[in-house]
């Protein structure tokens, strides 16, 4: 399940499950808007960011995902969402499908 906002009438989804080729030690994060895949990153890292840029109001917008990765929990990760420098959404983003 994706953890889904909604934002001046878009959606934002974003799905973070484990990777299998990995066996399942490493996360892949995708976010989409409005249906439509505009950044992922995976893999080892204790910091991601996911930069990418879609159209609001006929202008571009751009949205910034930042996770830091604890070993508090291997359910959830902390996160921040920005659009266009403001802060969205941050708390933990659950992972889905975790073995």
């Amino acid at each position: 399940m994706d953890t889904e906002f909604q934002w001046e009438g878009h959606n934002i989804q974003i799905n973070s499950q484990p990777m299998l080729k990995y066996l399942w030690m490493a996360t892949e994060t995708v976010v989409k808007v409005d249906g439509v895949e505009i950044g992922r990153v995976g893999g080892f890292g204790f910091t991601e960011k996911i930069n990418g840029k879609f159209i609001n109001n006929s202008r571009p917008s751009e949205l910034i995902l930042e996770m830091k990765v604890d070993l508090i929990t291997l359910i959830s990760i902390p996160y921040k969402l920005q659009i266009d420098g403001n802060v969205i959404s941050q708390g933990r983003l659950k992972i889905n499908d975790w073995l």
